[in-house]
This record gives structure tokens, sequence and C-alpha cells, in this order.
């Protein structure tokens, strides 16, 4: 598994959806583990690879190399809803918002 990996699964996250870092590893496939995917995204600084749509597992808002602020602004202006502020923030039904990577081919 290499970034370019994790990006291009994280790419068919749409607009107004997101995922956990978990559901990532899960759709790279056996043995990929969600901190991985967080090391990975946390070197990405290509703002063409949506890195904002990946929350921790519980629908709170994670860690963002270009701020936490800045990934709840771009969450809220692709329409996703988040309650509060900064590492406290959360995604607002979760069920709704989250991707699912089910008919997601690999390879």
């Amino acid at each position: 598994m290499d970034a370019s990996s994790v990006y291009r699964i994280i790419a068919q996250i749409p607009r107004g959806e997101v995922a956990s870092y978990g559901d990532v590893a899960r759709a790279l496939g056996a043995g990929v583990a969600p901190r991985l995917v967080g090391t990975v995204l946390g070197s990405n600084y290509d703002a063409a690879i949506p890195c904002h749509r990946v929350v921790a597992y519980d629908g709170s808002i994670s860690g963002y190399n270009r701020g936490v602020q800045e990934k709840i602004r771009k969450l809220k202006k692709e329409g996703v809803k988040i309650k509060g502020r900064g590492l406290g923030a959360r995604v607002v039904d979760f069920k709704r918002f989250r991707h699912s990577f089910a008919s997601l081919k690999r390879g």
C-alpha cells in the first residue's frame, strides 16, 4: 500500500460526504491500519486531494494539516452539518453523511 492508493480511495468520497480513517483502511484491504491512513493524509499538501473528508471513527473532526477550522469550513461549504468548534467538533448525523465504499472495486 502506498500513498497513491490512499489518495485514489479518498477521491471516491463525494462532496457532502465523509468517511472515517477506518472506512478508508477497510476499503484499501486487509492489514491496513487506520493510523497509517492518517499518517499518509497528514503528509499530503495537495489541495486537490480531499483529505478534509476523512474524520474520526465516531464522526468527530480530526486533525488537518491546514488547520482544523479550515477542515470544518470546507466540510460545511460542501453541505456537511458540523456541531462544535475545533477538535471538539463533530459531524451531525454521521450515519447520514457517511460514505459507503461497499460498491467500490479495488485495483
